[in-house]
């Protein structure tokens, strides 16, 4: 499978193309479902590439908020440990977004799911390689990026488990001096910071709060919000 160039920009596709790439988002081709819409597998014959294909739901508002903060935001960064975007569609009235596909799903799974227990030197691999994607975001590009959904389940693995953080729908451009900023409150509890909670300012500190409860996660194999009511202590 021919590989993407690290320069290959994200292209805008059709509808007609991400139906024939999905064999018309096929149930047999979904991979999961969020608040916001569906994700199916799918296959573009002229890259020879396996995708995901983000179908934001019809009338989702947040959806289509979401939809144009990812391609604004997250097409311009390149880096070894967030997930590729290729493209998006926006066409006949439907919002998708094309990213790389991830053969070993989503870190959240493989903690808490039914898959073999991951070994500690891919713990500490995992945790190394989303802390370099979290650096990249806050001081290595022209503008700090705060993310403000770090989680478990936005942290994507692909064929050798290095770390491709996704879903920047919620992500923020700041400058590099200023500090905290009010942006309304946005992300996911048990893994946002008691004082953006408090609030409503994001910052790099409350990214890097986030990434702590995942490295507890990743440490412990437990989530930082239990459905039987027991928590990881923050």
């Amino acid at each position: 499978m021919m590989p993407l160039r690290e320069e290959q920009d994200p292209r805008r596709f059709s509808y007609g193309d991400l139906v024939s790439a999905t064999n018309n988002f096929s149930n047999e081709r979904k991979l999961g479902q969020g608040g916001f819409g569906v994700v199916y597998k799918g296959y573009l014959t002229d890259l020879d590439m396996l995708i995901a294909v983000k179908k934001i739901s019809r009338g989702s508002r947040q959806g289509r908020k979401e939809y144009i903060t990812e391609v604004k935001i997250f097409s311009q960064l390149r880096h070894r440990n967030l997930v590729q975007l290729i493209g998006w569609c926006h066409d006949k009235g439907e919002f998708l977004l094309v990213y790389e596909f991830m053969p070993n799903g989503s870190l959240d799974s493989h903690l808490f799911g039914m898959r073999s227990p991951l070994s500690w030197v891919v713990r500490y691999k995992i945790s190394l390689g989303l802390a370099s994607a979290l650096f990249y975001l806050h001081e290595e590009w022209e503008q700090c990026v705060v993310h403000q959904d770090i989680k478990s389940s936005n942290v994507m693995l692909d064929s050798s488990f290095n770390v491709k953080l996704g879903d920047f729908g919620l992500a923020r451009l700041m400058d590099h001096e200023l500090g905290p900023q009010t942006t309304g409150l946005a992300g996911t509890f048990g893994y946002m910071a008691p004082e953006y909670i408090s609030t409503g300012r994001a910052s790099k500190e409350s990214d890097v709060y986030s990434f702590g409860v995942v490295a507890l996660e990743i440490a412990t194999g437990r989530r930082s919000v239990d459905p039987y009511g027991t928590e990881i202590p923050t």
